[in-house]
């Protein structure tokens, strides 16, 4: 049986992209694989059956190529080049030679995707303060990918109110003022914090993280312990693991998959069980 293609896909608009750091790694591929075809056009990514695609960037990369590839037909893998590594943070490190082994003896593991609407994401669907950050953050000229977002949250934590919003799903119903509602797929989000710390990504499962609007001073004694995790029993915190919830605002608004935005007044947020084929 033939080898599938290789294919290595980047993003030449991502925060951190280095063409030298692309070619070397297509030169490595091509030297332990055998062969390397590398694009960037996502019109040139929905073409590819039967192949297997090596994502180098960051979680904005991965989620251009989960909402643009073929996940039936194709195998995947992830190489962390971007300012954002939160979703390839859930598998365990490797080497390039190692990835490379794993490829050619096919080890694949069924991972979950998130969906909201008609939008795939890897990590995160968000609505609320961390879909008001990340508009801030696309729509600033900071050139350090960190600070695009540290600074927005700096700048607005104490003044963002939250929206209404109107939950609804077996596991949960909840109709009030919701400063934060994040539906996660791994652990981390957020470039590193630890928002559902008892997430997998192959469980079948969405954890949901809903964060009513907290007073000032909640948010100087809660904001740490969010960054690392400590945060399920907090008086204005639900957690819950889930299949599927619908999100209804009085008003359209932002949500955010995975960095990018988009609005919306009503939201079918949903796990999509074991539909990516990754090799890592």
């Amino acid at each position: 049986m033939p080898k599938p293609e290789v294919i290595l896909f980047y993003n030449p608009r991502a925060g951190r992209f280095r063409l030298h750091k692309v070619l070397h790694i297509q030169h490595e591929l091509e030297h332990l694989l055998g062969s390397c075809r590398a694009i960037s056009d996502i019109h040139e990514l929905q073409e590819v059956k039967q192949a297997h695609i090596v994502i180098a960037g960051g979680d904005g990369t991965v989620h251009t190529a989960i909402n643009h590839a073929d996940l039936h037909t194709n195998t995947f893998s992830v190489i962390a080049m971007g300012s954002g590594n939160d979703f390839v943070c859930n598998f365990p490190v490797h080497s390039l030679r190692d990835l490379c082994r794993n490829i050619l003896a096919e080890k694949t593991t069924q991972v979950d995707l998130l969906q909201v609407n008609d939008t795939r994401a890897a990590v995160l669907v968000g609505v609320g303060f961390d879909a008001f950050v990340s508009d801030k953050a696309r729509k600033n000229r900071i050139k350090i990918p960190s600070l695009k977002y540290l600074i927005p949250v700096a700048r607005y934590m104490f003044f963002y109110k939250g929206i209404q919003m109107h939950i609804s799903g077996k596991d949960l119903q909840y109709s009030g003022r919701v400063f934060m509602l994040s539906c996660g797929n791994g652990y981390r989000a957020g470039g590193g914090f630890r928002l559902f710390p008892k997430a997998s990504v192959s469980d079948g499962k969405m954890d949901v993280l809903l964060i009513e609007p907290p007073t000032f001073w909640q948010k100087l004694k809660y904001a740490g312990l969010v960054n690392f995790g400590k945060h399920l029993n907090l008086n204005i915190v639900k957690y819950i693991q889930t299949d599927s919830i619908t999100v209804r605002l009085d008003n359209p608004d932002f949500f955010n998959t995975d960095g990018d935005v988009y609005t919306a007044a009503e939201m079918q947020i949903t796990i999509l069980p074991g539909v990516l084929k990754l090799i890592q």
